[in-house]
């Protein structure tokens, strides 16, 4: 089997986009190694409607079979350790305090250990932060990942008001012919989160689980 991802969900707006990623994943029968915050909770609930464990996985396909969850309490999971196989990290959204916390390397939580064991052991990070605007502190905070090793994408969704997030369109891989079920290399993650990055969404707006027509 190949070395699975480390997906964290963290308490930042844009929950639609996690929702889509761990989807395509599962999907694909990508190995996940999945963390939610539990703020990464809180949005979920407030901006898709899903509020455990058991609704994540209906939204996302009903398959776990490649995903394993983690409580983001438990820093002595798989994910925290630098032994442990991996392919990389994405945290998808990435809250401003979480960044803030990989940036000067607390390792509170197994989302921020993680973190710090993909930029120790050379693997890739990839950030979503969803913040506007940026104060020199956050953007002092991203440079420090950046010049660790980290990757962020913003995430600039066309479309905000409340608990309304417009679904992001997050199912193409740039320059692929899909995902294989293999393996996800780090151009096919930067592939799906392209669309991410340009706030490409589609014309429905989601409210709590639910298209608004």
């Amino acid at each position: 089997m190949s070395a699975p991802w480390v997906v964290a969900i963290t308490g930042a707006s844009g929950a639609p986009y996690a929702v889509r990623l761990v989807e395509v994943l599962a999907r694909s029968r990508i190995p996940v190694q999945l963390v939610v915050s539990s703020h990464g909770w809180r949005v979920l609930s407030h901006e898709v409607g899903i509020g455990s464990e058991e609704e994540l996985r209906e939204a996302t396909g009903g398959d776990w079979s490649s995903v394993t969850v983690h409580d983001n309490a438990d820093r002595g999971a798989r994910p925290a350790s630098g032994s442990a196989r991996s392919a990389g990290m994405v945290i998808c959204p990435c809250s401003m305090g979480t960044v803030s916390a990989i940036a000067s390397g607390t390792s509170r939580s197994l989302v921020e250990r993680a973190a710090d064991v993909a930029l120790k052991e050379r693997r890739p990070l990839i950030l979503v932060p969803r913040e506007t605007p940026l104060s020199l502190i956050h953007l002092r905070n991203l440079v420090a990942i950046t010049e660790a090793g980290g990757i962020h994408r913003a995430a600039s969704p066309g479309s905000y008001a409340g608990g309304c997030v417009a679904r992001p369109e997050v199912g193409g891989v740039s320059g692929s012919g899909g995902l294989g079920a293999a393996r996800l290399s780090i151009a096919r993650i930067h592939g799906l989160l392209e669309p991410v990055a340009a706030g490409r969404v589609r014309v429905e707006v989601w409210h709590r689980g639910h298209p608004l027509r």
